[in-house]
């Protein structure tokens, strides 16, 4: 089960999968497990993946597309800067592979579906220090690649810390 933090208060002494900032009032909620956070993250995730697999599977790629759609809605970039090529890997936002460049070297991050790519597919992906590939194949994967690419504000928290807030 989920616990929330509110500044000053101390981490407590249990085990958690990971923690992650809520931006909007700077607590922090330690989750137990992966499927704990994307059942947070998307709200029907527990009785769409109950059904099978399969569902499980589909509910994950959905919530993964969505991410990848609202962080690139969000980007502050110059397109007018960007080749064709560049703007039509922009304009995949997960619903297919990129093909147009073999190596991305824009300094706006490229986010891409990992399903989309080796070893799931015959594609590869992307070379370039800003390619996300967020990979909705297991719930442990998921949650990592999300967090990995900064669409999830994760922080390395302690037993026994006292949450600052996110102070850095």
């Amino acid at each position: 089960m989920a616990v929330t933090i509110r500044v000053g208060e101390r981490i407590p002494d249990t085990s958690f999968y990971i923690a992650l900032r809520n931006q909007d009032d700077s607590s922090l909620t330690l989750f137990a497990t992966p499927q704990e956070v994307i059942s947070t993250l998307s709200p029907g995730y527990l009785s769409e993946g109950a059904a099978d697999d399969r569902r499980a599977f589909a509910a994950r790629r959905n919530l993964a597309i969505a991410f990848i759609a609202s962080a690139h809605d969000q980007m502050d970039i110059n397109v007018a800067s960007m080749s064709e090529a560049e703007r039509m890997a922009l304009s995949a936002r997960g619903a297919r592979a990129v093909t147009e460049v073999e190596t991305w070297s824009d300094r706006a991050p490229l986010y891409v579906l990992a399903t989309l790519y080796t070893p799931y597919t015959d594609a590869p992906l992307p070379a370039g220090e800003e390619v996300w590939a967020i990979d909705p194949y297991t719930e442990a994967g998921l949650v990592a690649s999300l967090a990995d690419a900064g669409l999830l504000d994760a922080w390395p928290v302690h037993e026994g810390q006292t949450w600052d807030g996110g102070a850095r």
